[in-house]
């Protein structure tokens, strides 16, 4: 890579913009790069900012909590020359929530609100007051599939090698890939809401707040009530405004499986289908962390912003035990 194209990586993952871009404006003739290169390079340079003390400080902490209950876990991977390049850790209340609401879990790695712009990728599940739980998070230096790979391992040695039923994360190939190693007999579902918000941009000329289109690829999505109908309704779509040629909605078709409501109805997904619970995760971690936020500061404002979902969930059971809930219509089957 070009001197100018890894300042331009590095600028476009300063402002969370897709790398991948830049390659489009450099891959000509012999100025050609892989994303894998991308990659390495914001890696490297994640490496060279990490300051050695804060790492120390890190591994400091969690030997500490591990000391203060045996069943803290953690786990640090290093490179050739023994810099720390990925961190997962997971306390015991996570482990042992884990063992009784772990059928469902969304994975996202969006959030990257720290010192070194690591992207942060949580675990995260419902409880049995329909709150969401943390099983797990990670500090990661980049997001390639080997990545993802001793990532999936890690967690699943620390929740005793149970397995979700189904895992819910967005259309990211490395990920998808990762997960199918690790989790062969989990059902992985894409995350609608991400796949819908690439409609109006890949199909601006009919997809807009009023067409009739959109209405009814809603309905298509949402409301068909077998296979058979959804396989009409799509079909007839796409014949009706000639898409027949459009690559990203035959893309989309070819893995309708994974992200189509229709076809998920035998799985327990727990009412959820997209990773929004663990965007709502990251939004709550806004209050406690910013840009500036150290890896030692990241781990322990961590902690404390799980005891403050921990508080919610203990509230949550007080009200449901010594409260009356509000009834709407006066049936005794509410009771």
């Amino acid at each position: 890579m070009s001197t100018a194209a890894k300042s331009l990586v590095e600028k476009f993952g300063e402002e969370g913009l897709p790398t991948g871009k830049v390659a489009m404006m450099f891959n000509v003739g012999d100025q050609t790069f892989t994303s894998r290169d991308r990659w390495n390079h914001l890696r490297d340079v994640r490496g060279k900012n990490l300051d050695a003390g804060d790492a120390s400080a890190v591994l400091n902490y969690c030997q500490k909590q591990q000391a203060q209950n045996s069943n803290f876990f953690y786990a640090i991977q290093c490179d050739d020359v023994g810099h720390m390049v990925n961190f997962f850790w997971v306390d015991a209340r996570s482990r042992m929530a884990y063992q009784y609401f772990g059928d469902v879990v969304t994975f996202d790695t969006t959030y990257k609100t720290n010192k070194y712009d690591m992207p942060f990728a949580p675990f995260t599940g419902l409880n049995h007051h329909c709150q969401s739980i943390l099983f797990g998070c990670a500090l990661l230096q980049d997001e390639t599939e080997q990545t993802f790979v001793w990532l999936f391992e890690t967690w699943l040695q620390a929740m005793w090698g149970k397995e979700p039923k189904s895992i819910i994360t967005d259309q990211d190939l490395a990920m998808g890939a990762a997960i199918a190693k690790v989790f062969p007999r989990t059902r992985h579902r894409l995350c609608l809401w991400h796949i819908k918000k690439k409609f109006p941009e890949k199909l601006s000329h009919i997809y807009h707040k009023k067409s009739i289109f959109k209405r009814e690829l809603k309905r298509c999505i949402r409301e068909s009530p077998s296979v058979e109908k959804f396989e009409e309704a799509w079909k007839s779509l796409i014949l009706t405004y000639g898409l027949e040629r459009n690559e990203w909605l035959e893309g989309l078709y070819n893995i309708r499986q994974s992200w189509v409501p229709v076809y998920n109805r035998n799985t327990f997904f727990a009412g959820m289908n997209t990773t929004q619970r663990s965007e709502s995760i990251n939004a709550f971690f806004d209050s406690f962390v910013n840009s500036r936020t150290t890896l030692k500061d990241f781990v322990v404002k961590f902690a404390k912003a799980v005891d403050s979902h921990y508080k919610k969930e203990r509230k949550e059971d007080f009200d449901s035990r010594h409260k009356t809930p509000s009834l709407v219509i006066g049936s005794k089957i509410e009771h």
